[in-house]
């Protein structure tokens, strides 16, 4: 009996060592690679049950994570708001109606829902409809005649709607939207194009959905080869009407779309929902407006509007990498500000009893290059996350490269990274995998890591 139980002991501590070795020896071979020579990479891979490393290069080193950094913010979210956290909007008046004249405005209070008017996620209403239901409440109040104005109160969120140290060439694209009080229709618009058939000729632009009608843009951009694709930047900032476009589009007959980010969602909303209103014949005496600082009024609430639950929204953070959604999320930690949300986060860690040093955020989402994490500090803190209760929820908003292999994958100029969870042969690893400054073709820097963390 006791010959049989030293040779499973043995076994066991066989497999064991071997799938150490393995995952050591497959990233020696991967920064060996002379693409790696100027490279700055850091590798931690990480029993669960013990906390024991299993391999590891530069786990310490703290530096650019992309969008992984998406990992840490949903995972916080998660465990201090509750997977049924939902964003609240609210539709409201000040002052009084009588004999169907409201004698006031009408507001609509935001709490950052991220959602609202998004046709992205299942079985919530798109933008023309949120401002359909918000018309029918002002209908169904007996409301005819508005002798005021339509407010839009985003002011629950910092008027600071992108972070400090965001990239110029990002924040007037879809991916670069800032994170308001008042989101809508995920802060995008399309903007299609003429394509030509001529090298070098300028692709006109043929409309922009929603439609903004003050937005003005001044079009740089040329056509390039057929299979060129789309390399169109949208330069500008938050709450400013004048646009760039640079770069090109690839030739052709068609329309071209690509998306850039609203300048002032809540004021947008304001113009909408205004002009729906008087489509309806319900006449509103002044113009919408949506200042960043609301004197305080007594307000009546007519309705309120939920989000999706705060698990649908991290899924969609996680599997979708929608860099707008984590911001909402570290604003809410903060109370409706960025920083404040990171330092909650931080906290949170730290409470948890995990080392922080070296852990630097300057934002949710992981947009920012001055982001700087070690793979220790998300390896940890994903191996914490698996003592919550509501983990597998958790897990479940990962993608998958394989059977047992979750990563959320990160990307920015010469930056890569892949963190999640590893579940085989009857072991969970969590890991992170963050590569900085390399060399040779994108392609193949994601092949290699995926090798190391298939191996």
């Amino acid at each position: 009996m006791h010959t049989i139980l030293s040779i499973f002991i043995l076994i066991s501590s066989f497999l064991t060592s071997y799938s150490q070795n393995k995952y050591q020896k497959a990233i020696d071979t991967f920064v060996s690679r002379s693409e790696f020579k100027h490279a700055s990479i850091s590798f931690c891979l990480t029993d669960i049950e013990n906390g024991e490393i299993i391999a590891s290069y530069n786990p310490d080193l703290s530096l650019i994570p992309a969008s992984s950094l998406k990992t840490v913010t949903t995972a916080t979210a998660l465990s201090i708001l509750g997977k049924e956290f939902r964003f609240q909007t609210l539709l409201q008046y000040d002052g009084k109606i009588s004999e169907g004249v409201l004698n006031g405005n009408i507001y609509i209070k935001g709490f950052g829902d991220p959602t609202l008017g998004s046709i992205q996620m299942a079985n919530n209403p798109d933008l023309n409809s949120i401002l359909d239901i918000f018309a029918e409440q002002i209908q169904k109040a007996g409301i005819k005649n508005i002798n005021g104005r339509i407010i839009v109160d985003a002011t629950y969120f910092e008027s600071r709607a992108t972070a400090p140290t965001w990239m110029y060439y990002d924040i007037g694209n879809y991916y670069g939207a800032g994170a308001y009080g008042i989101n809508i229709n995920e802060n995008l618009y399309k903007l299609s194009f003429q394509q030509k058939s001529k090298i070098g000729a300028t692709p006109e632009i043929v409309s922009i959905e929603p439609k903004i009608d003050d937005l003005q843009f001044t079009n740089e951009l040329t056509t390039a080869g057929a299979n060129s694709g789309d390399n169109a930047y949208i330069y500008g900032v938050p709450y400013n009407n004048s646009y760039f476009i640079r770069g090109t589009l690839p030739k052709g007959s068609g329309h071209f779309k690509i998306k850039g980010s609203i300048p002032n969602p809540p004021l947008l909303f304001a113009k909408l929902l205004n002009r729906l209103l008087e489509n309806n014949n319900i006449s509103v005496c002044e113009s919408p407006i949506a200042p960043l600082e609301i004197p305080y009024v007594e307000r009546t609430t007519l309705f309120s509007h939920y989000s999706p639950t705060l698990l649908d929204i991290i899924t969609r953070t996680n599997k979708k990498s929608i860099n707008l959604y984590a911001e909402c999320l570290i604003k809410e930690l903060g109370k409706g500000y960025r920083e404040n949300g990171i330092k909650k986060t931080i906290e949170y860690w730290k409470n948890q009893g995990l080392d922080m040093n070296g852990f630097h955020l300057e934002d949710g989402s992981g947009l920012s290059p001055r982001n700087a994490v070690s793979s220790r500090h998300l390896s940890d803190i994903l191996r914490k996350m698996t003592q919550n209760s509501d983990f597998i929820d958790y897990l479940s908003t990962f993608p998958t490269l394989q059977e047992g292999l979750y990563a959320k994958s990160g990307y920015m100029d010469r930056v890569r990274s892949y963190t999640g969870y590893i579940f085989k042969n009857g072991k969970r690893y969590s890991y992170s995998f963050i590569v900085n400054s390399y060399g040779g073709e994108n392609w193949d820097v994601r092949k290699w890591m995926q090798g190391v963390l298939r191996d």
